[in-house]
């Protein structure tokens, strides 16, 4: 069983083990989010296969 801490120990604990307050980011508006599109280069495999057969005679 886990034994309680008194107030001087938490606070004891506190000082000694001191963190930096997290900082929150910054926003970015929604434009300005850089997202990979996952299907562009299957499609374009796709379509470059399409594109290959036809050319063929």
């Amino acid at each position: 069983m886990k034994r309680r801490k008194s107030q001087w120990e938490r606070l004891e604990e506190k000082l000694i083990f001191r963190r930096p307050n997290p900082r929150s980011k910054p926003h970015i508006p929604e434009p300005e989010i850089k997202t990979y599109d996952y299907l562009a280069p299957l499609l374009q495999a796709r379509w470059d296969r399409t594109r290959n057969r036809r050319a063929k005679p």
